[in-house]
């Protein structure tokens, strides 16, 4: 049975994923007025559990399954949040050039990839005293009120990350 954070946690990952998904259609298709439409709908959806994500799961993930893959977490982040940097950056022209195409579908697949991966770390929460998962759970929906876009959190600093 899955808790209410637990639901919350997947709810979100099924928004990313379908946006990515998306995204994913569009920069395939060099359909670049659709792919940054799309990345700012992600920027907007994905930026509460994004920072949810580093700011308290990653830490608890780290402890369990250490900070070699911690890291890796971070670093798919990474990519992902300077994928959509990108995006906005090249939205005024019509197409992409074949090589920025490629990497920002590359880039794409990663953020998919991870997305699925990350889901499967829902175990860390779930598994949390009724208590913790009562108090994240409310930290997860501040954030979401709060509505920061992912673009605006920036990179994770190196104190998450250690």
């Amino acid at each position: 049975m899955t808790t209410e954070l637990g639901q919350a946690f997947i709810d979100d990952h099924r928004l990313m994923m379908q946006s990515l998904n998306r995204l994913l259609e569009a920069l395939e298709a060099n359909d670049l007025s659709t792919a940054a439409k799309v990345a700012h709908e992600l920027d907007h959806v994905a930026g509460p559990h994004i920072r949810f994500e580093e700011k308290y799961l990653y830490p608890i993930v780290k402890e369990a399954r250490g900070r070699k893959y911690a890291k890796r977490l971070y670093e798919e982040h990474r990519i992902a949040w300077k994928t959509l940097q990108s995006l906005f950056q090249w939205e005024k022209d019509n197409r992409l050039d074949g090589q920025t195409q490629q990497e920002l579908v590359e880039n794409t697949n990663l953020a998919l990839d991870h997305a699925t991966s990350c889901g499967t770390l829902l175990s860390h929460l779930t598994t949390l005293p009724d208590d913790d998962q009562t108090r994240l759970l409310e930290k997860l929906r501040h954030l979401r009120e709060e509505g920061i876009c992912w673009t605006e959190i920036g990179h994770p600093s190196s104190e998450e990350e250690t």
